[in-house]
């Protein structure tokens, strides 16, 4: 059976067919309607005197909802309203309705009160990005210049096959082997992304062995705090050479020598020997260089 639509006052009366139950909550709105038509579920609304678009019933678990409207004019659709979600009445089985749900008219716009879906609380692409990975400041060249007066790993064959390894946050980086050689050279460069300038970065000095784990041939932390404040001082007309700070060998820092912070060749360079610490004896000679990231002001 088709409902029925009448105009009282300035509302439309919606009469739903037998057999229909209730509808939800009414749509909100009010001024003048236009070309309209109305639908319930599959079946049409027949209105006297004007149409309605279709309004759509969802029924779940027996309960029954008005979840849209929409206006057509002869240009088409201007908008569609979403009327909070609420259960009406359940549907009777097989039971005539003589209830009558009030449509308003429609307005032009949607009223304050429409019902919006809640917005999920998420942060800024940016912002999550920053959470799950440090941002990068700058990256520290290390170049592992040479070992003297490392400690005898091997009594069997009283000499030692050492390597370096740095660490920084999970950053892990070693040099090569120099085989049977307390004197190494290496001067190789291993090169991290400094994310917190108070962080020092960790060396140590191995024993490699074939067969079983390698010895640990000493201890080593860098400060390179230093090295960043110089890195933030403007130098574009300093003289090469210039000395920007010493570091002296005292307290707890792992120095065996002065260390210098100075501007060579257009950059920061700082030259340390580290005295190994946990062995009896032995020095490690690194050289630091700042390297500014392009776009990152510190």
């Amino acid at each position: 059976m088709t409902p029925a639509v009448a105009r009282s006052g300035s509302e439309l009366a919606v009469r739903p067919p037998t057999g229909l139950g209730g509808v939800g909550s009414p749509v909100t709105g009010g001024g003048a309607v236009g070309n309209l038509g109305v639908g319930m579920g599959s079946q049409p609304l027949q209105v006297e005197g004007e149409k309605l678009t279709s309004c759509t019933l969802s029924s779940v678990n027996r309960q029954d909802t008005i979840i849209g409207c929409k206006i057509v004019h002869d240009a088409g659709p201007l908008w569609q309203a979403t009327p909070p979600i609420k259960p009406g009445a359940g549907r009777p089985p097989l039971a005539a309705s003589t209830s009558e749900q009030t449509v308003p008219h429609l307005p032009s716009e949607p009223p304050p009160s429409t019902y919006r879906l809640p917005q999920l609380a998420s942060l800024p692409p940016a912002e999550m990005a920053s959470a799950s990975k440090e941002e990068v400041i700058g990256k520290l060249n290390v170049r592992v210049l040479r070992g003297n007066n490392l400690v005898i790993a091997d009594p069997l064959t009283h000499t030692s096959d050492p390597y370096v390894v740095l660490q920084y946050g999970a950053q892990k980086l070693k040099t090569s082997v120099q085989k049977k050689n307390p004197n190494p050279v290496w001067n190789e460069v291993l090169q991290l992304s400094v994310t917190n300038p108070t962080k020092p970065v960790h060396l140590e000095v191995f024993d490699e062995d074939k067969f079983t784990a390698d010895d640990s041939m000493g201890v080593a932390e860098i400060n390179i705090t230093d090295i960043y404040d110089a890195a933030k001082l403007n130098l574009s007309h300093a003289t090469n050479g210039t000395r920007i700070k010493t570091i002296y060998p005292v307290g707890v820092n792992y120095l065996g020598g002065e260390s210098h912070v100075q501007w060579k060749d257009g950059k920061v360079v700082q030259d340390l020997i580290l005295k190994l610490k946990k062995v009896d004896s032995g020095l490690i000679v690194v050289q630091l260089e700042w390297v500014h990231v392009p776009g990152v002001k510190l």
